[in-house]
């Protein structure tokens, strides 16, 4: 099905989607009705995440599904007060903020324009909220804005409109593994991390380029309020049919990498699990894995089958 995605409309993609999560929520709300999910905490969820050693002053990337954990007692509102008084002043708290379901190319040439005020993420109810509160800023990026919270939040998604790649040197993604922040999945697993794509963007010797060839022109609104002109390459779909998050095998093979290298930590939380890696060593282990002929492309990745 997921590779059946790539290749369908994005109008199309954005109808299923959101047919797929008013099911969801109808599901989830029945079995929370008959008792079938664990309840989950403030205490139990802040024990959860200081004993995989985040602390105050980190940095935190966080990718999160919290319906998979079970029935939060304080949603997503809960979450983020945790997590913001974990990290304290002197730490920032980052979410992803994208805004394209699928194909990007399409997206752009569709003529939407992001506005960082007014454009709503497809990242989950998570990122919406976040992006709601007071002195959360927004990165300019089209189809994969960035937001933040805490000291160093305007510095990490400035001039992010001037990055070509969106993942590469000088965005928020590049500045949050410079200074070592946590890679944090709340009740999602290794297959939604974006950052597989800075280790592309930054890796001189990687196999393949995975974008289309040119990059595209598109317009975005400022936080000035006022229209610029930006480049931006795309992921080519071609590329991406046998990605980790598509290719179960890939998947395993990356996952059981990353827990012999020991840089992957896993916590139990009511129905699902919480993972955290240390960007640095996250970034180290993936350059011995492309050294051994491994990346999360079923078609670049030693003793895969498509």
């Amino acid at each position: 099905m997921k590779l059946f995605n790539i290749y369908i409309p994005t109008s199309l993609k954005k109808s299923l989607r959101n047919i797929r999560s008013y099911h969801r929520r109808l599901h989830y709300n029945a079995n929370l009705f008959l008792g079938k999910y664990s309840t989950i905490e403030n205490e139990e969820f802040v024990h959860c995440i200081r004993s995989l050693g985040v602390n105050q002053g980190d940095s935190v990337l966080v990718h999160s599904s919290l319906s998979r954990l079970g029935h939060i007692n304080g949603g997503g509102e809960m979450v983020l007060n945790s997590l913001t008084n974990i990290l304290g002043e002197s730490g920032n708290l980052c979410l992803p903020a994208f805004t394209t379901i699928g194909n990007s190319k399409e997206y752009l040439q569709s003529g939407v324009i992001f506005d960082p005020k007014v454009t709503l993420p497809t990242t989950g109810r998570l990122s919406n909220l976040f992006l709601k509160r007071e002195n959360v800023v927004r990165s300019i990026h089209p189809t994969h804005s960035v937001i933040a919270y805490g000291k160093d939040s305007e510095s990490i998604i400035d001039g992010h409109d001037n990055c070509v790649k969106p993942f590469g040197y000088g965005s928020p993604f590049e500045k949050l593994l410079n200074i070592n922040s946590w890679l944090l999945f709340i009740g999602v697993d290794i297959r939604c991390l974006t950052m597989y794509h800075t280790f592309e963007d930054l890796s001189e010797n990687f196999p393949f380029n995975p974008y289309i060839k040119n990059p595209i022109k598109v317009d975005v609104i400022n936080n000035d309020g006022k229209k610029k002109l930006m480049k931006t390459y795309v992921h080519d779909p071609d590329k991406s049919r046998y990605r980790l998050e598509v290719h179960k095998g890939v998947r395993n093979k990356i996952k059981e990498y990353f827990n012999s290298s020991g840089v992957l930590k896993t916590r139990k939380l009511g129905d699902g699990y919480v993972y955290a890696m240390r960007s640095k060593e996250w970034f180290r282990v993936m350059t011995n894995m492309l050294s051994e002929g491994i990346t999360i492309y079923a078609d670049y990745c030693k003793g895969i089958k498509i």
